[in-house]
Formats: structure tokens, sequence, C-alpha cells
């Protein structure tokens, strides 16, 4: 998985994600019997998107908004299906 943060979210919610084992795929990535990885940051990106725009309406007092935050700190652009490049 190529973003940490989602990463952490999966283990986080209980995921068992692969280490060192010479015969898995590699360390960081979700152990699934199929490969659902790019599923799984897809989902997280939602997640994340669903909840930046329940505060986007609240503004900061430097300009920009509160939910444009949240996807910036995702690494995530304010428009839909983009990202920012690293």
């Amino acid at each position: 998985m190529n973003n940490k943060k989602f990463l952490d979210l999966a283990r986080e919610a209980g995921f068992v994600v692969w280490g060192k084992e010479d015969w898995g795929p590699g360390p960081e990535y979700v152990d699934w019997s199929c490969d659902y990885d790019k599923e799984l940051e897809a989902l997280c990106e939602l997640i994340v998107r669903r909840c930046a725009s329940k505060v986007r309406h609240i503004e900061m007092s430097g300009g920009g908004n509160i939910g444009d935050v949240i996807l910036h700190d995702f690494g995530l652009s304010a428009s839909t299906g983009s990202k920012l490049s690293a």
C-alpha cells in the first residue's frame, strides 16, 4: 500500500499485514486471499472525502476550510479522484 496513513487505518481496523515472510508478497501488504490493496485504498479515500465534505463549510481564519485541510493531510486534492503529488 503506497499511503502509510491508509495502511495504519487498515491495521487499526484489524487487518493483518504481511511482514518479511519469504512466501509473502512483501512487507506492508494487507493479507487477503486476493489482491484487494487498491480497493482498500479506494475505500479509505471515500471515507476521508466523506468526512472532509462534512466540515468543508468551516472556514479557517487564514483562508481555506477544514475539509481541505483534512484532504491535504491524507495526500488528496479537493477535486474528486485526484491525489496531490508527493
